[in-house]
């Protein structure tokens, strides 16, 4: 099958009960270099690859909050494919396993609110976006949703009519839960759904 062309990787973590409102600008930049020297070390590249949503180099985006009643907090990343030679897969299997997800918080444990981190507690994703992804995905959550879509397809050079757009949606919609990841929005999904049979 045809694989999507993805010129980003994106990393997000998720600190499961850790509560980053209250730590200070300081401490906050520490975790956010100590969480990018541990994506470059896991792929072999430069930290200085690794950005932050703003474009910072060698950092990552932390975002403090508490989610259903229980304290979350989560960060992000971002790393060129150019940079990866193409290894989004490679790095998104290399997080999936205990002993390594052990050695990130491991690394990042040192910090006084992240002392209770474990391979247990850390969650970590990794997906491939294109520029296309990101334009439709107003938002930045990593998704794009009914009316980002309906506003990148009708805004296209060769633009989808709205009814065209809804039903391309719905077929690309194939987790069914109203918001297309980036390996729905490519390639991937797209031939999967336009060799799919009509319904009548």
């Amino acid at each position: 099958s045809t694989r999507a062309l993805f010129d980003m990787a994106t990393v997000k973590w998720a600190f499961h009960g850790v509560d980053l409102k209250g730590v200070t600008e300081e401490e906050q930049d520490r975790i956010s270099q100590r969480l990018a020297s541990a994506v470059s070390s896991e792929v072999s590249i430069d930290q200085g690859m690794v950005r932050d949503q703003a474009g910072t180099s060698g950092k990552c985006s932390l975002m403090p909050g508490a989610q259903h009643g229980s304290t979350s907090s989560q960060a992000s990343c971002f790393i060129d494919s150019a940079n990866l030679g193409g290894r989004i897969h490679e790095l998104r299997a290399a997080f999936q396993f205990a002993a390594t997800r052990q050695r990130l918080a491991d690394l990042v444990a040192s910090a006084p609110c992240m002392t209770s981190l474990s391979a247990d507690t850390l969650q970590v994703d990794v997906a491939g976006s294109s520029t296309l992804f990101r334009a439709a995905d107003v938002n930045r959550d990593g998704l794009v949703v009914l009316d980002e879509f309906l506003r990148s397809a009708t805004a296209r050079r060769v633009p989808l009519t709205e009814e065209s757009a809804r039903f391309a949606f719905q077929g690309l919609d194939q987790a069914g839960d109203g918001a297309l990841s980036p390996d729905e929005f490519e390639a991937d999904g797209l031939v999967q759904w336009s060799n799919a049979p009509l319904q009548s």
